[in-house]
């Protein structure tokens, strides 16, 4: 699978997401074809993190080297910046992959509980396709919000075909995970703020 049909497959998700899963559905993709749409899809915010980055580093070294005996931060913030650009290019990538693993994983488990009966692999590496989509919008704010509520809808759509769910059943498993989410969400900010020490 080329850039440009992964590129389309993952717009398509977004404009026309049951035509899209039935599609992609019928294929047989694998979890490589998987990894390469989301890790393309997570490459669009990584550009911009590196940049980012780059110009935040190279900002301070800059104003650092304005400073009495500071002149030599100059070239060493550049260079820090740059090698800091380059392992955010290939780091977040590979960190959305793994998420993209996990969540597909966990997502699939609680499917086939609630009466899926499709295969791991089809799932996720369908899946991928809207996630790819999303993860490519994660680095605008406010939209990297409605995309993830628009996750959920795209989760319940995708989840008819490859895991072979009726409506309801699709339902229920979006439903269940949401809750799922907010049960692990707050007990980890419960934990966070136990365990700062008061002052």
């Amino acid at each position: 699978m080329n850039v440009n049909e992964i590129f389309n497959h993952a717009m398509n998700s977004l404009t026309q997401p049951t035509k899209t899963a039935n599609a992609l559905a019928k294929k047989n993709l694998t979890l490589v074809d998987g990894a390469v749409a989301v890790a393309l899809g997570a490459l669009v915010t990584a550009v911009i993190a590196a940049l980012a980055t780059l110009f935040v580093v190279s900002w301070m070294s800059m104003f650092f080297a304005t400073m009495p005996m500071m002149g030599w931060t100059a070239p060493v913030g550049a260079g820090v910046g740059i090698i800091a650009a380059i392992a955010v290019l290939i780091a977040v990538p590979i960190a959305m992959v793994i998420v993209w693993l996990i969540l597909s994983f966990i997502v699939w488990i609680v499917a086939s509980l609630l009466g899926g009966r499709g295969d791991f692999v089809k799932f996720a590496s369908t899946w991928a396709f809207p996630m790819a989509a999303v993860f490519a919008l994660a680095w605008i704010p406010l939209i990297n919000w409605l995309a993830g509520l628009y996750a959920l809808y795209l989760l319940y759509v995708f989840l008819q075909p490859t895991m072979k769910m009726n409506s309801n059943q699709a339902a229920l498993t979006v439903i269940a995970l949401f809750v799922i989410g907010l049960v692990v969400g707050s007990v980890f900010t419960i934990t966070g703020s136990t365990t700062v020490p008061a002052r």
